[in-house]
């Protein structure tokens, strides 16, 4: 039987485990958009200097998401599938070997992503 809610642990404060998967689910889905619309810059007069903003703020997301997973690592949390739908995105994942489940709508990732983007371009 798979948990829905973390149970509460020494060390481990539930609520945060569950917004940094939320942004990791969030922070990944953001680098694989921004890489399918970076060659969109490509017929642009100047593409090149868009493509190269575009990598950078990739390389940052990128960072963002491995000091994020190393955090949830070093709690001792690993994610164990994510799988996408219709609606949303259903994400299973350990927690000192006590398997949780947690569901995400699309459209709340769609507004986390774009709120994200704004905060790493400074525009929030």
């Amino acid at each position: 039987m798979i948990n829905t809610m973390i149970e509460p642990q020494r060390e481990v404060d539930p609520e945060e485990i569950q917004e940094k998967i939320r942004q990791c689910i969030c922070l990944e889905l953001l680098v694989a958009l921004l890489d399918e619309d970076k060659p969109l810059t490509r017929p642009m007069h100047t593409g090149w200097i868009f493509a190269q903003f575009m990598d950078a703020v990739i390389q940052t997301i990128r960072d963002d998401l491995s000091a994020m997973r190393e955090d949830l690592q070093s709690k001792g949390v690993e994610i164990l599938s994510v799988t996408q739908d219709t609606f949303g995105r259903t994400v299973k994942f350990a927690v000192g070997g006590q398997v949780y489940e947690q569901r995400y709508l699309n459209e709340s990732i769609r507004v986390e992503c774009d709120d994200l983007l704004r905060m790493v371009l400074g525009l929030k």
